[in-house]
This record gives C-alpha cells, sequence and structure tokens, in this order.
C-alpha cells in the first residue's frame, strides 16, 4: 500500500510505484447506433482486491439530440464509488457550442448509468462534449479491472460517438 507511510516501512521502489498516478486513453472513436447496451472502452485497468483509487476521467463524446450519450463503470463484484459527475443536460435543446447551457451536477449511486445531452440536429453528429466524472473506486474481495462503458442515451439511428481523446487518470490510494 503506497499510503499512509507508517514507522518502520521500508521505501521500496514497488511501494513508490503503486503510488504514482497513471492515465488510460481511448485510442479510437466507438460509434454507437440503435443500442443503450453498454459496451467495452479502453479505459481500462487491472485493480488489485481491498484496494482504493481516485480517479479523474474526462470522457469526450458526439451526440444528437435523439440519441444522447450514456456510460457507467463496470467494476469487480463487491466494489463500489463515490463519484461526482458533470455533464450537457439532455433536455437543454436551445444551447449552442460555446453558449453555454444547463448542464448536470450529479453524485450519482455506485453503478448508476449516466445519461448526458447530445446537441446535433443531424447524423453523425459533429459537435464534441465532455463529461467529467471523479471520485473514489473502492474494490471489494475480488480482484478484476475497472472499465469504462458506454452507450446511447436513448436507442435511435441517429449515431453516437464516444471519442478517442477520452481519458483515465488514476492512483491508488490505499
Amino acid at each position: 500500500m503506497p499510503w499512509p507511510w507508517q514507522p518502520g516501512m521500508v521505501v521500496t521502489a514497488a511501494r513508490l510505484e503503486e503510488g504514482r498516478l497513471r492515465r488510460v486513453e481511448q485510442p479510437s472513436d466507438i460509434t454507437i447506433t440503435s443500442s443503450i447496451t453498454p459496451q467495452s472502452t479502453d479505459l481500462v485497468w487491472d485493480v488489485v482486491a481491498g484496494a482504493v483509487y481516485a480517479y479523474w476521467a474526462s470522457l469526450s463524446y458526439s451526440a444528437t439530440t435523439n440519441s444522447d450519450f450514456r456510460w457507467n463503470w463496470a467494476l469487480p463484484s463487491g466494489s463500489g464509488a463515490s463519484r461526482g459527475i458533470v455533464g450537457f443536460d439532455p433536455a437543454n435543446t436551445s444551447a449552442g457550442v460555446g453558449t453555454g447551457g444547463a448542464v448536470l451536477l450529479r453524485r450519482p449511486a455506485p453503478g448508476t448509468q449516466i445519461v448526458i445531452g447530445g446537441k446535433d440536429a443531424s447524423s453523425p453528429p459533429g459537435d464534441f462534449r465532455v463529461a467529467l466524472d471523479q471520485g473514489i473506486i473502492t474494490i471489494g474481495s475480488v480482484a478484476g479491472v475497472a472499465r469504462v462503458q458506454v452507450a446511447q442515451g436513448a436507442s435511435h439511428a441517429d449515431q453516437t460517438i464516444f471519442r478517442a481523446q477520452s481519458t483515465v487518470v488514476y492512483q491508488r490510494i490505499g
């Protein structure tokens, strides 16, 4: 465990390595049509049973007013999260890119799928939007992976695109 350091602990390269910030990145777009079924992304990392991680996710997407965008975390059984999110309000159909508008500020329950809005009137959507998700993930007694999953907010033939520049920065803190 990287922190807290206890009297008498030996500083080793392995302990220092455990506590460093890491980043995972989505290397390519994922285009979704007519589906609210969560799809796996490349925003994934191995997690240790009993560990605690802090994370900061920046999720880039494009969606129409018909399709919106949805995401959630897939974690090992028995794990939990305390998180806060910011995203474009799906009910806000009047705001354009760069003109502001209503956003959602939520502290959802662990495992909750979050739906945020798209703005484009045509498909494929061209506007890039961002969702911010940050929090603490506590892994239960089973090791595995932490992974962001994505889908359309509402099943529609219009495209929802999860964009390649999406990232998660994370750190083991316990």
